[in-house]
């Protein structure tokens, strides 16, 4: 079964020290980019390393085969997992399968396919990379996860809370569309709604506490 990974960072901090060491005259030095890449391996934590085999980190990453940096955007991502941090998730707190509780229910209550998406997969990582000299990485990156700036994270929030009268409260049709799931991990469709609500509350709080950006992942 997937499992979904969550971390926050300052996205700001990390692309202002990013420019500082690999931007020159507004265009990004992907050779840089690579040696920071390659120095970052070298003396990778292991809470690095577990971040990176989460994104199915290999390392060819940090070749460039074709000699046209071409893989640039995995550079990016090596560079970026170094300022990670641990978020709970909608796997690793109370429910590992929330985020699956989450896909399931919240079309009932008006939630369109973006919004739920959005919520779990976060939106596209290049809405990060908001300048120029980032454009040769936009291609790739977005298949690394996704993210949600403190922006996003807050208007979820409140539209997430709105929904609290339907998780205490669910209709037959919620309840019935995880019956299944529920008894197969031995809880009651209610007791699943209750943890994939405080799961997806202290997600959600977490970043906006931090005043950092989330990143989202779906290991499978």
């Amino acid at each position: 079964m997937p499992f979904h990974i969550a971390y926050t960072f300052d996205a700001d901090g990390f692309h202002y020290k990013l420019a500082a060491k690999a931007v020159r005259e507004g265009q990004l030095d992907q050779l840089k980019l690579q040696k920071m890449a390659i120095s970052v391996m070298e003396t990778a934590t292991d809470d690095i390393k577990r971040i990176l085999t989460d994104m199915k980190y290999d390392d060819d990453w940090l070749d460039d085969p074709d000699k046209d940096q071409s893989q640039a955007y995995l550079w990016y991502m090596v560079n970026l997992a170094t300022v990670f941090n641990p978020c709970p998730s909608l796997s690793n707190n109370r429910f590992r399968g929330s985020y699956y509780v989450l896909e399931k229910v919240l079309p009932i209550v008006n939630w369109s396919k973006t919004q739920v998406q959005e919520l779990i997969w976060g939106k596209f990582l290049k809405s990060l990379l908001t300048t120029t000299e980032y454009a040769d990485l936009f291609h790739n990156i977005s298949i690394y996860g996704g993210c949600l700036n403190i922006n996003d994270s807050t208007a979820i929030l409140s539209h997430f809370t709105n929904t609290r009268e339907n998780f205490l409260n669910p209709s037959v049709e919620m309840l019935n569309t995880i019956d299944e799931y529920a008894a197969y991990n031995q809880l009651s469709p209610i007791e699943l709604l209750n943890l994939a609500y405080l799961d997806t509350l202290d997600m959600l709080h977490t970043a906006i506490h931090r005043n950092e950006a989330l990143y989202l992942l779906l290991y499978t």
